[in-house]
Formats: structure tokens, C-alpha cells, sequence
């Protein structure tokens, strides 16, 4: 009779059970093989790649990776956020400094740790509706009442996870509908979520000021579908978020004094925004850029208040697509001129 090698950890099915009962093992190995796809993406936006090309090599190639096997591997998993983070920030061109709530934001991305709950909750529904007669359920049934309150146990998870959501009524019940209703139920929870923790954590957020006017909710911006170049989006993006070089945002970093943060253009006024877009009379020789959206798209900012303008150019909400189009490239190609401009007189 052969004797059983012990081991410290072993694969099954492509997740790594380890003596300890830890995941970091497969955590590691799966974070480390994602990351190793990150190389497409960037690849992809500088060929010239639309934005939901890029986005498709996450959902396609690189997320499944991080989600595999998230039925069941518990946990806090920090890695998996930031791995998003970094695809995020290489999809929109965004650097080191702009706000991950702002690339999530204008994505519309949930965090990692709400899909792999979402993946989680969806299984557990699948349980539930199993017949009384199956194996799985009969071990479920065995093990939920042991280990419900041990808090490293899966079952654990899932009633933490369920009173999170308000949900707590179902772990008793377990009354949870067709596979349709449940996977609805979850998904609007879980959304309720995310959006409530985005907003408060935006709040807190000074450099935000401005995004927290533009946007209102957390799904796709337009423009990301729009035809326009990767230097267009890039534009657009950091000037909503508020991640460029302006001394507004310049001055945050050097802890300036707001009233002190002036235009080193004109010497003006505080260097904000609005100043870049409509008050610098440096800045007026390229204006017109800007003047074109009256007559291409039959918008004239120049009655609107400065408020309703910054609103209008960074947020359009005309009621035809083509009509936005336009707008977006006209503000974004003002962005880059302005900025090419800005620099060359400052010597930057």
C-alpha cells in the first residue's frame, strides 16, 4: 500500500488549497498571471484602439483571471483592486494622480470586491434552489448552522455579506426567488452600494469639486464611445477630474493658499477652470475653438452663465449624439491647444 505524500498546499480545479486554509497562494498565482496581460491594454490604446476595445481586454482576458474561483476564495483582496486600478487608469490615459474614484467614476466600474459578491451571492442563490436530495445540499445543510458564526468560514461570508445589503431576512429563508429575480436583487443591492460609497467618499474630496458637479451617477461617460482620438479622451478626463496642471490643482500641491493659486498667464485671477476656459486673455487667441460650437453645433456659450458653461462644455447634454460629438472634440481639441499654449509661454 502506497503511502499519502503530505503536502502544504495542493491545485484542484485551478485553485490552490493550502494546509493553512489560506488563499494566498491562488490569490498570488492569479494576481501575478493578470498582470502579465496588462501589456495588451496599453499596447492597445497606443495603436489607436477604441476605448471599448481596450475595456474588452479587461472583460475578456484579464478580469475573469481575478475572478476565478471567487465562489469561493474569501477574504480581503487588495491586490485585485489595484490591478483594476492600473487598467483604468491606462484605458483613459489618467496618471498617478487622478482620483481612482474618478476612474471608476467615469468607467462605471464597480470595485472587485462587489463583483466577486455579486459572483458569490449569485451561487449561494444556486444552492438554495437545489433540491433537498442533492449532495450539495445536503452538505450545505449540515455545515451552515456549525459554521455560520466562525468568522473565517465561507457561510460566515455570505450572512455577513447578506446583512450588509440588508438582505438578512433571506440567509434565514433562504427565499430567493428564480435565478432572474435573485441575480436582480443582488445586482440592485449591490449597486445601491457601491454608488452610496462612491458619493461619500468623493465628498471628502477637495480636488473633487468639480467632478462632483459634472457627474452624478456612476456609469460610462459618453465620450469614452465616441470617435475620438486617445489624446482627445485624455483631455477631456483630466480636465473633469481635475488632474492636470493648472494652478488650482498645482497649487494644492505646494499647500498654496487658494486665493494665491493666480494665473501666472495674466496674472488675473485664481487659475481654476473656468479661468482656463473662459476668463485668461492670453488664452483668447485660440478661443475659437471654442466659438466653432456655435456655429457647428448651434450652441452659444456665451450667454450661458460661466456655471451653465462649465457644465455645458465638460458635461454636454444636447439632445442629439452628433451634436455632443462635436462638442467633445471641440472642448478637447481647445484642452490640448490651450495647455500646448499655456506651457510654451510659461517655458514648461
Amino acid at each position: 500500500m502506497q503511502e499519502l505524500e503530505v503536502v502544504d498546499k495542493y491545485k484542484y480545479l485551478g485553485v490552490d488549497f493550502a494546509s493553512n486554509l489560506s488563499w494566498k497562494i491562488v490569490c498570488s498565482r492569479l494576481a501575478k498571471k493578470a498582470r502579465s496581460r496588462l501589456g495588451l491594454v496599453s499596447k492597445a490604446m497606443s495603436e489607436g484602439l477604441s476605448f471599448e476595445a481596450g475595456e474588452r481586454l479587461w472583460t475578456s482576458i484579464i478580469r475573469p483571471v481575478l475572478e476565478y474561483g471567487a465562489e469561493v476564495i474569501g477574504g480581503v483582496w487588495l491586490e485585485a483592486e489595484l490591478i483594476q486600478n492600473e487598467v483604468g487608469r491606462r484605458l483613459l490615459g489618467a496618471n498617478l494622480k487622478t482620483a481612482i474614484d474618478v476612474i471608476r467614476g467615469e468607467i462605471g466600474w464597480w470595485s472587485m470586491k462587489s463583483r466577486r459578491d455579486l459572483i458569490k451571492l449569485r451561487y449561494w442563490g444556486r444552492i438554495c434552489r437545489l433540491k433537498e436530495d442533492m449532495m450539495v445540499k445536503k452538505i450545505y445543510r449540515l455545515l451552515k448552522n456549525r459554521n455560520e458564526n466562525i468568522k473565517s468560514s465561507w457561510f460566515h461570508q455570505i450572512k455577513t455579506r447578506l446583512v450588509n445589503l440588508n438582505l438578512a431576512h433571506v440567509w434565514d429563508s433562504e427565499e430567493v426567488g428564480t435565478k432572474s429575480n435573485w441575480n436582480t436583487t443582488v445586482g440592485r443591492s449591490l449597486r445601491n452600494r457601491e454608488v452610496s460609497e462612491w458619493k461619500t467618499r468623493m465628498t471628502n474630496k477637495p480636488k473633487l469639486r468639480l467632478y462632483r458637479v459634472l457627474k452624478l451617477d456612476l456609469n460610462r461617460e459618453e465620450y469614452l464611445g465616441m470617435l475620438l482620438t486617445f489624446a482627445q479622451r485624455k483631455a477631456l478626463t483630466s480636465m473633469r477630474s481635475g488632474t492636470h496642471v493648472l494652478r488650482i490643482e498645482t497649487g494644492r500641491w505646494e499647500k498654496t493658499e487658494y486665493n494665491e493659486r493666480i494665473c501666472k498667464l495674466c496674472n488675473n485671477s485664481v487659475e481654476n477652470e473656468e479661468h482656463f476656459f473662459i476668463n485668461c486673455y492670453v488664452l483668447e487667441r485660440i478661443r475659437d475653438t471654442l466659438v466653432s460650437i456655435r456655429s457647428d453645433c448651434g450652441v452659444d456659450i456665451s450667454v450661458m452663465d460661466k456655471a451653465a458653461s462649465m457644465t455645458f462644455l465638460l458635461a454636454n447634454s444636447c439632445r442629439a449624439r452628433e451634436t455632443r460629438c462635436q462638442v467633445a472634440r471641440h472642448v478637447a481639441d481647445y484642452i490640448i491647444k490651450a495647455s500646448w499654449l499655456r506651457s510654451k509661454l510659461l517655458g514648461l
